[in-house]
């Protein structure tokens, strides 16, 4: 990596300082202005802020891979994090939509996943019932027929909305349920590369999370855009196939000219961008700006297999265009944009019934809502009788 943070040039190694050097290069403080947007608030956080978000998630998220927190250091943690708190409810102004989090490096999406609240779940409940999908299934409905993709759209709509915060509260609970961003900040901290931790604060955009899946990753090297892939892959996309070469092209224009102004020298990205079709047009904005990398290449697409060519140092080696169908009944789609410049990865057809890749990334508290909205146990085939419909005289022997 060069000392301008202007491309990607990781060989492999594992140099975690040029890693982080490079990352921090491209966070929500340097790229938040790229679409125009209000600036970004940002909070410098110290060592001893980073020990503490650490200690409570290692506390409040015990488990066999992290470490454990002495009271003595849970308690100092608390002491310091109350301060925290007290200084983020200082720069946040009052919002009805709230602010996206993210630090330096990375954004706290995973605590609404991997350790859901009370009011993570019921916003799961609502967004069902908002979309008209909370209602009991027609008695008789095959199980292996049931299209779960309704259930999975409002899943990503309410963990979405779960990442917005309004107080200091909020933001602390957050950061103390990532798993991502405790491993981040325990990186940093044994990390010899310049201290530059700090909270950015984005404007909440709900139409964002309005529409989840029309989330697009496009990966940028040497300043072009190689590949524009699906975010929400689990799903069928919900753009037809037939306009998919149209809409990589558009999302390739816009990001295009969303490149002079990230910081001076930057060639290599990944931008999230929001695509929809509309009336014929495709209407674009910007999600966010991530630094290019190994972490974010996943989905319909796999670092070890296609870096090359994302990263510009070889052609595309894939015969285009490609249709790949897994033994689950996904189908992924691999296509050239309109200028047979760029490729288009998404997914035309998801399966159905328990098979849906989505549901094994819902944690069971979101499945237990939709188990119960849609009544889900009264279309199980009962596989012989329950021990209340067993003649007292011909008792049921229980295995």
């Amino acid at each position: 990596m060069n000392e301008a943070k202007s491309a990607f040039l990781w060989d492999g190694s594992d140099n975690k300082d040029e890693i982080i050097t490079y990352t921090t290069g491209l966070g929500a403080r340097d790229t938040a202005t790229t679409a125009g947007d209000q600036p970004t608030l940002v909070l410098n956080l110290s060592k001893d802020d980073a020990s503490a978000i650490m200690a409570l998630y290692r506390r409040q998220c015990a488990s066999v891979v992290v470490p454990e927190v002495s009271d003595l250091a849970y308690n100092a943690a608390q002491v310091a994090t109350t301060r925290l708190v007290q200084r983020i409810d200082k720069i946040l102004p009052e919002s009805s939509q709230g602010f996206f989090l993210k630090t330096n490096r990375h954004s706290c999406k995973d605590s609404p996943v991997d350790h859901p609240t009370e009011s993570d779940i019921a916003r799961f409940r609502d967004e069902l019932a908002s979309r008209g999908s909370a209602s009991e299934l027609p008695l008789g409905t095959n199980l292996d027929d049931i299209d779960f993709g309704p259930g999975f759209e409002a899943f990503c709509s309410a963990r979405l909305r779960s990442t917005a915060v309004h107080n200091g509260e909020e933001a602390l609970s957050l950061l103390t349920r990532s798993r991502m961003t405790h491993e981040d900040l325990n990186l940093q901290l044994e990390s010899d590369s310049p201290w530059d931790l700090y909270l950015a604060f984005l404007p909440f955009m709900s139409h964002i999370a309005d529409t989840p899946l029309h989330e697009f990753r496009c990966y940028v090297s040497r300043g072009s855009v190689r590949c524009v892939a699906q975010y929400s892959y689990f799903h069928q996309c919900p753009i037809p196939a037939k306009d998919m070469p149209a809409a990589g092209s558009a999302c390739s224009l816009f990001v295009q000219s969303l490149m002079p102004s990230l910081p001076g020298g930057v060639q290599d990205v990944a931008v999230d961008v929001r695509c929809i079709l509309e009336e014929g047009q495709f209407n674009l904005s910007l999600i966010e700006v991530n630094p290019l990398g190994p972490g974010c290449v996943w989905g319909t697409l796999y670092w070890e297999h296609d870096r090359e060519w994302l990263l510009g140092r070889s052609p595309v080696p894939l015969d285009l265009p490609r249709s790949v169908e897994d033994a689950a009944g996904n189908t992924t789609q691999y296509v050239m944009d309109e200028a047979n410049k760029v490729v288009v990865a998404f997914t035309s057809e998801h399966a159905k019934g328990f098979s849906m890749g989505g549901l094994a990334h819902m944690p069971a508290p979101f499945l237990l809502e939709m188990h119960d909205a849609w009544g889900l146990d009264r279309l199980v085939p009962q596989a012989g009788p329950t021990l209340s419909q067993c003649p007292e005289a011909d008792p049921c022997t229980v295995m």
